[in-house]
């Protein structure tokens, strides 16, 4: 095997190992994530680029492109099913993002070795391919230019993109015009019953809140029955319950306008949460008979 050969499946390999690999992605930070997705496209690239460039007589003609591409096509479903068995979490999003990784390799790589008369118009489609792919962490820029020119508004939901600073578990979340308190839109928020902790979460949190007194919100029960109801605000990542603070409130139904004393932000271990730096906060019901309903609005702080 000639030396460009083995060093193309040495390639190959290390670019699949890492796929595979999995990485301790311990952070809720939405742009750490969408990176991390993204990651997808430059090694399904690298990947193209290596298949094509591996020695033999048809490289860069139509069938081995062709063959690369049905190659690709099976590799990126099969490393994410495979990805199950390694500790890390399957995501079709991935495989489209190692699809379009592929393309843009093979079209850019195709319209270098090929003369054509539209190499053009194919390194233009791998350039808008490219475009494609970062729209998600444009999104998430974007939208946290937004929050922080907002700041101290938390969250008033009149852009789409302020739902990607939720995270739900066991329910789900939809932009609604109903039980609207500022603006035009509310979040409805849909906590499945007989789950332990079905919660929803901010975990894209704008600003340093210092030196903020409340935190405010609007919110209205769709309920016949009051609601036990946990609040629970973070500094850490993943904090253990000693290192965390959490607040009951019985919620009656109808609207409600909530104040959280920041002064009362007190772990059971005894330590004052840093205002300065809170990562996650958001409620939380336990084991409830029925859906639990809630809107939320204009999320704020008060000084």
């Amino acid at each position: 095997m000639s030396f460009k050969r083995t060093a193309s499946v040495v390639v190959l390999i290390g670019v699949a190992a890492l796929l595979l690999y999995p990485f301790p992605i311990e952070t809720e930070d939405r742009l750490v994530r969408v990176l991390w997705n993204f990651a997808h496209v430059p090694a399904f690239a690298l990947m193209a680029v290596f298949l094509l460039t591996i020695p033999a007589e048809d490289r860069y003609s139509g069938r081995r492109f062709l063959y690369v591409s049905a190659v690709l096509l099976f590799a990126a479903p099969a490393i994410e099913g495979l990805q199950a068995l390694t500790g890390r979490d399957p995501d079709f999003g991935d495989v489209l993002m190692g699809w379009a990784g592929a393309m843009i390799g093979l079209l850019w790589q195709y319209a270098r070795h090929r003369p054509s008369p539209v190499n053009g118009r194919l390194r233009v489609c791998a350039v808008v391919i490219v475009g494609l792919t970062i729209v998600p962490v444009v999104a998430v820029l974007a939208d946290r230019w937004a929050a922080a020119r907002a700041f101290p508004v938390l969250a008033d939901f009149e852009s789409p993109l302020e739902l990607t600073r939720w995270r739900v578990n066991h329910g789900r979340r939809e932009r609604v015009e109903r039980h609207a308190t500022r603006g035009n839109r509310a979040l409805r928020v849909v906590l499945k019953p007989g789950v332990r902790y079905a919660r929803i979460f901010m975990v894209d949190v704008p600003g340093d809140w210092r030196p903020a007194k409340h935190l405010l919100l609007d919110v209205y029960l769709e309920a016949e029955q009051p609601v036990d109801i946990w609040f629970r605000v973070d500094d850490r990542e993943d904090p253990p319950y000693e290192e965390r603070f959490q607040k009951h409130t019985r919620l009656k139904p109808g609207s409600h306008e909530l104040a959280l004393d920041m002064s009362e932000w007190i772990t059971p271990s005894g330590r004052p949460l840093d205002i300065g730096n809170i990562v996650r906060w958001g409620l939380f019901v336990t084991e409830p008979d029925e859906e639990v309903t809630v809107y939320m609005d204009h999320v704020r702080l008060a000084f």
